[in-house]
């Protein structure tokens, strides 16, 4: 305790021009690695920095291990996706590049848009009170990332699947979503071949953006802490 910190410059702005805080007010910090530390603020401006007075003992993250595997979809969907899964609690977010990926991400690009997808987790952090940025794993292509090994639950969203949501208790889960386009039935047939269980939610076919929050909202209440 007792050092002193420069905040981010997002954190920095959001403090002074949104918050209207000043030099001496007090803050909570967090490092994005589960520690939330109690602040005050000793230089309020352009380089806002904070001096760390005490840790504080808490925990928000989910006991059941979730991870998103999400078919890349245009920039503000993606982002959405990002922001509230983070707010929801998913350990790991793999961003899946599939055969209908409108998305097309060059190599030098790749970069940029993790720098901004981060961001977008560490703003999602912020709102939340969630001391822990999850896994953001750079795009890779649906073969690859079925093809890794897993100890727990495989889902894959299909809206002609039948079978339910297990009713056992599970630890851990990984769910596959696909992009605007949804997953091909050749994609399709591979996952399941590699374990991947096919699960709808509802009688309705949800949007991208739209179906990991609901999926996730179901997982956290019925193996989380969403209950």
């Amino acid at each position: 305790m007792g050092q002193t910190v420069t905040l981010t410059d997002f954190a920095s702005r959001h403090a002074v021009q949104v918050l209207r805080m000043r030099t001496g007010d007090s803050v909570v910090l967090f490092n994005g690695q589960g520690g939330e530390y109690s602040a005050t603020l000793s230089q309020a401006g352009k380089k806002t920095q904070a001096l760390i007075e005490s840790s504080i003992d808490v925990s928000r993250e989910s006991p059941f291990n979730v991870h998103l595997l999400q078919g890349i979809s245009r920039s503000e969907r993606m982002d959405y996706v990002i922001q509230k899964a983070t707010e929801l609690g998913v350990h790991r977010i793999t961003p899946i590049v599939t055969e209908r990926t409108i998305v097309k991400l060059s190599s030098d690009k790749i970069e940029k848009r993790m720098n901004h997808w981060t961001g977008v987790c560490m703003h999602a952090c912020e709102q939340s009170g969630r001391t822990a940025l999850p896994i953001l794993d750079k795009p890779v292509s649906l073969s690859t990332a079925i093809k890794d090994s897993f100890d727990g639950l495989s889902l894959v969203l299909d809206p002609q699947a039948v079978q339910p949501l297990p009713k056992d208790a599970v630890q851990a889960c990984r769910v596959l979503i696909g992009p605007e386009g949804g997953l091909s039935d050749n994609e399709l047939t591979s996952a399941r071949e590699l374990g991947f269980s096919g699960v709808q939610i509802g009688p309705r076919v949800l949007r991208t953006e739209t179906a990991p929050v609901v999926i996730l909202s179901i997982l956290g209440d019925r193996y989380g802490d969403l209950s």
